[in-house]
């Protein structure tokens, strides 16, 4: 095997193998830099019982996995587990279809291994987790998840890199109704200097509900979404929402007085759950100036051509009679369709009309690409990329981006039961 791949070893909680995994701290996610040295992520043999925490990993967090932008990230998939699995690199617009069986290369048996090597385009969070399958729901909420970050060639100033994913609690009855950060009990609790910046990468792991998340006692800036650069801005109340599978990068400057807490809380009201608590102690660092916008991401376009755009409409909405069941355009997606949603010539612009004829809150999730909301008339665009969008009822939202990577690809509601339930299709680029 070649050393610089990384190996994913999927089953149920055994001590590790060895390699350069090590915890930052008790209470934060596993942290594994870029290495040219193998790293072996486990997650157990199958005899745990249902109930259990599941995790990729030797330890009790998810890990992370961080990589640089221009490197090639290899992975080697075991799966330990009584079942097959598969794996979503949720975030990397890399990961077609093939074989229409599922993203990297579909499923992978029990007790059976699979070599998957990707080259993320883009620099950025992202993570991972088994595709939506219909197990995937109970995986993930059980803490089958890691996180990817794909560092920037010159990343911006900070003192900290922080990454934290939020999710469900899974308990010993089996149930996931509490949060979680990093699969534990909440909150986190870090410690950092006085006046230290602190990029924070906030992805939302929870299989079934969207987060709004409010900073108290710092002003956030947001400065990237769902992996890409945005412009940078305060968010309104200084809460950011985050849909199943979104990410957001906020830069924090923290109070410059030692003994400070700054607090993240689920919701924006302030009586909501504590998700994490930054406290300062020691020296404080030097002041800096306003947190600057990332540098903007060259391989996606600065414009796009509307009046030349592939157009096609997804309405998405329940299928028949059988409860929990959906469909996209008529069609459910389970198995997924023999036919795609739409065809797009490589390079052409495409709009979506993502429709929601259903009752409840919809999503449609793109995989490999990210896309430009538009405004009501087409006539603009919000000022960031997005990879998901949440429509309400009766509503519809209008998506646009370039079709710039060949192949099959796959567009899923990020609400795993959404999805197990047939709300996902796909379309291709050629």
């Amino acid at each position: 095997m070649d050393p610089g791949r990384r190996r994913l070893l999927v089953s149920l909680a055994l001590a590790s193998l060895g390699g350069p995994l090590s915890p930052l701290s008790p209470a934060r996610a596993a942290d594994a830099e870029a290495s040219p040295a193998r790293r072996l992520l486990r997650v157990g043999d199958g005899g745990a019982p249902p109930a259990a925490p599941l995790r990729y990993g030797a330890g009790p967090l998810p890990p992370v996995l961080r990589a640089r932008h221009g490197e090639a990230l290899a992975l080697t998939i075991e799966n330990r587990l009584a079942g097959p699995t598969s794996l979503d690199l949720h975030g990397i617009r890399a990961a077609p279809l093939l074989g229409g069986a599922g993203p990297l290369g579909g499923t992978v048996a029990s007790g059976a291994s699979a070599d998957v090597t990707v080259m993320p385009p883009d620099a950025g969070t992202a993570w991972f987790h088994p595709w939506l399958l219909d197990p995937a729901a109970d995986a993930v909420a059980q803490g089958l998840a890691g996180l990817l970050v794909v560092a920037e060639s010159a990343p911006p100033d900070a003192d900290a890199d922080l990454v934290a994913l939020l999710g469900d609690l899974w308990v010993p009855s089996g149930s996931a109704d509490g949060l979680s950060v990093d699969g534990s009990a909440l909150p986190r609790r870090d410690t950092l200097a006085p006046g230290a910046r602190v990029r924070l990468r906030l992805v939302n792991g929870s299989t079934r509900r969207a987060h709004v998340v409010a900073v108290r006692g710092a002003s956030p800036t947001v400065v990237a979404l769902d992996g890409q650069p945005s412009s940078a801005f305060r968010p309104r109340n200084d809460a950011v929402p985050l849909v199943p599978g979104g990410r957001c990068d906020l830069v924090l400057d923290l109070p410059r007085t030692p003994g400070a807490e700054v607090t993240l809380t689920a919701g924006s009201d302030p009586a909501g759950a504590t998700l994490m608590v930054l406290r300062t102690e020691g020296e404080p660092r030097p002041a800096r100036g306003p947190v600057p916008a990332l540098a903007p991401n060259p391989a996606l376009p600065d414009a796009i051509a509307l009046e030349r755009a592939t157009r096609a409409t997804l309405s998405a909405g329940p299928a028949g009679a059988a409860p929990g069941g959906w469909a996209i355009n008529g069609v459910g997606g389970m198995p997924l369709p023999r036919a795609p949603l739409f065809r797009a010539r490589r390079g052409s612009p495409v709009v979506l009309a993502l429709r929601n004829l259903g009752p409840v809150l919809l999503g449609f999730r793109l995989h490999g690409f990210c896309f430009r909301l538009l405004h009501e008339r087409d006539d603009g665009w919000e000022p960031y990329w997005r990879d998901t969008v949440l429509v309400q009822p009766g509503a519809t939202h209008h998506a646009a981006f370039v079709a710039d990577l060949p192949g099959r690809w796959l567009v899923e509601s990020p609400f795993f039961d959404q999805s197990a339930g047939g709300l996902r299709a796909w379309f291709e680029v050629g």
